[in-house]
């Protein structure tokens, strides 16, 4: 899969994970695939660019993103 693939191309086969991507009111529903996964079945890691996105204690008990975020296509807003 080419790393300049339409969100429609992915759609294709990935239709759930786009209907949950599509509806997500975080930043990363206005991305398009080839953002995040630049070769098709690639599972990227968020902290190449998200470097810190929770202070350090809380990256010592939870190193894994997926712990908290369960779905990283449905990915709740943080209040403000």
């Amino acid at each position: 899969m080419p790393g300049t693939a339409d969100v429609n191309t992915c759609s294709g086969c990935h239709d759930g994970v786009f209907a949950k991507w599509q509806g997500t009111p975080s930043k990363h529903g206005q991305v398009s695939c080839v953002m995040c996964h630049q070769q098709h079945g690639q599972i990227p890691d968020c902290r190449e660019c998200h470097a810190e996105p929770h202070n350090k204690k809380q990256l010592e008990m939870f190193p894994n993103c997926l712990t908290c975020h369960i779905d990283v296509h449905d990915l709740p807003v943080k209040k403000k």
